[in-house]
């Protein structure tokens, strides 16, 4: 009977040793870059490290510390598509949210400095490939709709999901010929104040143009590592 006890006993420590080792290697492959977004630079406060191991509670109690305006946002955003694929206290970061390729929301208003656009406190990205020869149209821009040429993206910035359907829709129509850049200037604020008067805007409640899926707008033969 003393045998079988210290047989056992030998095969519960081998199998906790191995459990601890597949504990081990499961949070250093979560704490990889293939999991964390950018999140180097600030302390986290989310549980586990990754994606999919956030706390709610956790989420909600940063952003209530959060501005009136980015907490609202936030809340907005949470309620739409759920719990954050990386956050801190600066900022809450979702990828691939259909239909945005990535969705930031910060704490604190920025601005893009190199494109003097307005303090905006959302950011959202889309795969678009700009052609060459169109490239000059969004630089006349105010900033609000910029390009990552490498990466094939598009960026709208403002405070408001609706705002940045909005400017996208009217960035498209510029760089598919179908209007000029003042004129969509023009139809920007007309609509936007439309949509801030309770009023039904097409142009900001979704995408009026086929947005490419992930990994679909690279450049020829280019690689890019997230």
């Amino acid at each position: 009977m003393r045998k079988k006890t210290k047989s056992n006993l030998i095969k519960y420590l081998i199998v906790a040793s191995i459990a601890g080792i597949m504990v081990g290697v499961g949070t250093a492959y979560l704490a990889s870059d293939k999991f964390l977004v950018n999140s180097s630079s600030y302390p986290q406060v989310g549980i586990g490290g990754g994606p999919g191991v956030y706390n709610s509670s956790e989420v909600e109690k940063t952003v209530e510390e959060w501005p009136v305006e980015s907490r609202r946002i936030a809340i907005d955003l949470l309620s739409k598509y759920g719990e954050p694929d990386d956050y801190n206290r600066e900022r809450l970061v979702w990828n691939f949210n259909a239909p945005w390729e990535k969705t930031v929301v910060h704490r604190e208003a920025k601005n893009s400095s190199s494109t003097n656009s307005a303090n905006y406190f959302l950011e959202q990205t889309i795969n678009y490939q700009v052609p060459d020869n169109k490239f000059d149209l969004l630089v006349t821009e105010d900033g609000s709709v910029s390009m990552d040429k490498n990466e094939g993206e598009l960026i709208a910035r403002s405070n408001s999901e609706a705002l940045n359907f909005l400017a996208l829709n009217l960035t498209n129509d510029i760089l598919k010929n179908n209007q000029s850049v003042e004129q969509a200037k023009k139809d920007y604020s007309s609509n936007r104040q439309m949509y801030m008067n309770g009023e039904n805007v097409p142009y900001a409640l979704k995408f009026q143009f086929n947005v490419p899926p992930a990994g679909r707008t690279r450049e020829p033969g280019e690689t890019i590592m997230r």
